[in-house]
């Protein structure tokens, strides 16, 4: 998912046209042959048909560049637009309200965080219904890489955020751009936090609406964006803000500990930890006398309960020494949602169902952890004292069990023996992918690698084809198959036809340009009875797909069933 953001009065005709130039310049060179399709099913009559030429009506008035995938990859997303013109640009493809004209586009009227999914906002106008979803094909790459330019050619007008990738393949995008137009580029501001928070921090009186504005914009990176505040906004106002946003989930739930862990993690601090724990609990009593009919407050409230947080962290190992802790790494731990603050799909049913192992990020003593509960909750002491003698007695012999059962873990020949195979295959793969890899010049085969690995059937589609042949052969030679074969062959080349334009717009499958005309124009009934058959097979595996799209695509595949060779019926 990618954003971007405009502000138009800083935008003239005169400096968008050179962009648009910049941008023709910079897809025509991506190292990704970038396609765009010319119809959408279930939105037009026509079928899909994917163009290579990404510009339209050139020279008019209307005259636009699109792109919505790649050759390569066989992956696509959202179709983004850019007009030469720039009026038409903000009246067809820009969308939103601008929260303040006299303020830089980075900014926005400072609210409250909110876990609730919407995306990151600025003060500008936004691309593509406020997001372009890339469903994450390669073709972003080149997406982000407009966003990149556009930034250093409308300096202060434009604002991209992007998907939270390592900021190494940004890195890559930036140098392959100085590479192609021999100049420097700076990575974008979304990606630069520190000349972000520059761009607005001085435009908020309260610090901690700028704590906020990064929470708003770096959606649960707790860990990272609690680190960058702590360090450039303050303690006190990172205090505040994570105060506030820990009353967003009940205490207790896996989304208060997602906040809570990567506090701890960053500050390495017990005390401030159950400070921050304090601070939210009187956010939600202020609350509560503000509207004593929000019932739900006094809930929330009655759930804030230390002996439940001891008891956490404690099956959370953290009375385990950081050397012993390194043991829980070999399964699956919560490691990855602490550096991120995010749990994929997987994550989180494995949480769920009780099969990760969760790491408290800090280290206490006995004595430690009891004094700082004391401190909160004295009158628990005794029982927190109990709490705490009680798991260390159930949990004596834990760690020598754990080392134990790891001593004892062996791989089986039969794994051995299909390990090495997978090694040997993907060896192979390799070196095919190197010799391809080796057309294009260094800065570029990164995007290159992430598209081949998309659809690696694209280095082997010959054999994918003959496959496809072979499996043709064998359904038409099945003595089970003849009532069906002998119905289509009978059927009129109209008939044919019709069957295979309702399969394609049903299947959504995307074609040549020219498919229509080549229909057209075959007579042969052996090549229109194998694409009436190509049509009626069932379209669930990602590489069988492909390979039909490449004989829809390339007619020099039909050649083979022609009346008279091998395969012709």
């Amino acid at each position: 998912m990618v954003q971007l953001f405009f502000q138009p009065a800083k935008i003239t005709d005169a400096n968008w046209a050179v962009a648009y130039t910049q941008i023709v310049a910079l897809v025509n060179a991506f190292p990704l042959q970038l396609v765009r399709i010319e119809a959408y099913n279930g939105y037009e009559k026509g079928l899909d048909k994917k163009q290579v030429e990404l510009r339209e009506n050139i020279g008019s008035a209307t005259e636009s560049l699109s792109f919505y995938g790649d050759w390569v990859s066989y992956t696509s997303g959202r179709q983004v637009t850019f007009y030469k013109n720039w009026q038409k640009q903000v009246e067809k493809e820009l969308v939103g309200e601008i929260a303040n004209t006299a303020q830089p586009i980075t900014w926005y009227p400072p609210q409250r965080f909110k876990d609730d999914g919407s995306f990151p906002t600025a003060n500008g106008l936004a691309l593509c219904n406020n997001y372009i979803n890339t469903n994450e094909a390669p073709y972003e790459y080149a997406l982000i890489a407009i966003g990149v330019l556009l930034e250093k050619l409308l300096p202060n007008a434009v604002f991209m955020t992007a998907p939270d990738e390592h900021i190494g393949t940004v890195l890559k995008i930036v140098a392959w751009l100085e590479g192609h137009f021999k100049t420097t580029f700076e990575l974008p501001l979304y990606f630069d936090k520190p000349r972000l928070l520059a761009s607005f921090i001085g435009y908020y009186a309260d610090k901690k609406d700028a704590v906020s504005r990064l929470e708003n914009l770096y959606r649960k990176q707790f860990k990272r964006n609690l680190d960058f505040a702590i360090e450039h906004i303050g303690y006190e106002p990172t205090f505040d803000c994570y105060a506030e946003i820990l009353t967003l989930y009940s205490f207790g739930t896996f989304g208060f500990s997602d906040v809570l862990d990567p506090w701890i993690a960053i500050t390495k601090d017990l005390e401030s930890t159950l400070n921050l724990i304090a601070e939210s609990k009187l956010y939600l009593i202020e609350q509560a006398k503000a509207d004593p009919t929000a019932t739900w407050l006094d809930r929330e409230l009655a759930a804030y309960d230390l002996t439940d947080l001891l008891k956490t962290w404690l099956n959370e190992f953290i009375l385990w020494t950081p050397q012993q802790r390194e043991q829980l790494t070999l399964f699956y731990t919560n490691q990855q949602a602490l550096e991120t603050g995010k749990s994929d799909l997987m994550d989180s049913l494995l949480r769920m169902g009780g099969y990760r192992i969760n790491i408290c990020p800090i280290h206490a003593t006995y004595d430690e952890l009891f004094e700082a509960f004391m401190y909160h909750d004295p009158k628990n002491g005794a029982v927190f004292k109990q709490i705490i003698d009680d798991w260390l007695a159930e949990n004596a012999t834990r760690y020598s069990d754990l080392v134990a059962a790891l001593d004892q873990l062996t791989i089986s020949e039969t794994v051995a023996e299909e390990l090495a195979e997978s090694v040997e295959t993907i060896s192979r793969q390799t070196a095919v992918q190197a010799e391809y890899l080796a057309q294009y010049p260094q800065a570029a085969q990164f995007i290159i690698k992430r598209a081949l690995k998309a659809n690696p059937t694209f280095l082997r589609i010959e054999t994918a084809i003959t496959e496809l042949y072979d499996q043709f052969k064998a359904f038409i030679q099945a003595e089970a198959n003849q009532s069906f074969i002998e119905a289509w062959k009978a059927e009129t080349k109209a008939a044919q036809v019709e069957f295979i334009r309702y399969r394609l717009k049903k299947l959504r499958l995307c074609i040549h340009p020219e498919f229509e005309n080549w229909l057209a124009a075959e007579n042969d009934p052996s090549i229109l009875f194998h694409l009436r058959l190509l049509m009626g097979m069932k379209f669930t595996e990602r590489s069988f797909v492909y390979t039909c799209f490449r004989v829809l695509w390339d007619k020099k595949y039909w050649e083979v069933w022609r009346t008279g060779r091998e395969y012709a019926i």
